[in-house]
């Protein structure tokens, strides 16, 4: 994508409680293959499953939002049986060149990390637990990116970063993120977003691998689930949610759309 709404675009809605990101219930149960609306396996090849949307009513700083578009893409729908976007591996740290193709030609929104956190925040569920800073010695292309120390545990807990924005239009866009696992394993990694008060849509998940930079993305006519409601002319929220069965240390870099 940075506590969690229970929904399903099959099966409707419980209310939305207050307050940022409510805590998920004891009982629900995220991992890589069926969390935040999750694809089976650990690639992208599955098709978009009922799952459950992380986040709730969260407010922050704001950054920086993007402009509505003009381009009309089609109306948002729950795809399903798309295949998730995945645009590269680099190996290494600073300096890729392997991603960039990893964003659009000419973004909206950008979100380098240049010199700070740019307004992000952390959240983890109960259970789990993370903290999030700025790190200068790394980052893809250039250095400067978010640095998370996260623990997840049994693929039931997990972790996110997220930006609360002015609602910004997607359509036309797709959303896009660099991630980087500095240490640890059996972590995933998928793009969220939110419209509206508690509509969610989520990309595929992406496995990732040590020591190499990796692309996810959110395309809102593919993605994993979208959940009733869903207004991608109103998107308030973005972030990057990672789940599995580790203590990491992760990067994100290259926020865009």
């Amino acid at each position: 994508m940075l506590l969690a709404v229970l929904s399903c675009a099959r099966f409707g809605y419980e209310p939305v409680p207050e307050g940022p990101f409510a805590p998920l219930a004891n009982d629900t149960t995220l991992s890589r293959g069926n969390g935040l609306g999750g694809s089976s396996g650990a690639s992208d090849e599955g098709t978009g499953g009922d799952g459950v949307s992380a986040g709730g009513d969260a407010t922050s700083p704001s950054g920086n939002g993007g402009a509505p578009s003009s381009t009309d893409a089609g109306d948002a729908a729950d795809s399903g049986d798309g295949v998730g976007v995945d645009a590269g591996v680099a190996d290494g740290g600073t300096g890729s060149e392997v991603l960039a193709g990893c964003g659009p030609a000419v973004p909206t929104a950008t979100w380098s990390f240049a010199s700070d956190e740019q307004g992000w925040q952390i959240e983890a569920d109960p259970g789990a637990s993370g903290s999030l800073s700025w790190s200068g010695a790394t980052g893809d292309p250039a250095p400067g990116a978010l640095e998370i120390d996260a623990t997840v545990a049994n693929g039931v807990n997990n972790v996110r970063v997220y930006l609360d924005q002015s609602p910004s239009d997607l359509t036309g866009k797709v959303l896009y993120a660099r991630v980087f696992l500095a240490s640890g394993s059996g972590v995933s990694a998928k793009v969220f977003v939110q419209t509206g008060a508690s509509a969610w849509g989520d990309g595929h998940d992406v496995y990732l691998d040590a020591q190499q930079w990796r692309c996810i993305s959110f395309d809102p006519l593919d993605a994993a689930t979208l959940t009733p409601g869903f207004d991608r002319t109103a998107v308030r929220k973005i972030g990057v949610f990672f789940f599995g069965d580790a203590s990491s240390r992760l990067y994100v870099d290259q926020v865009s759309y």
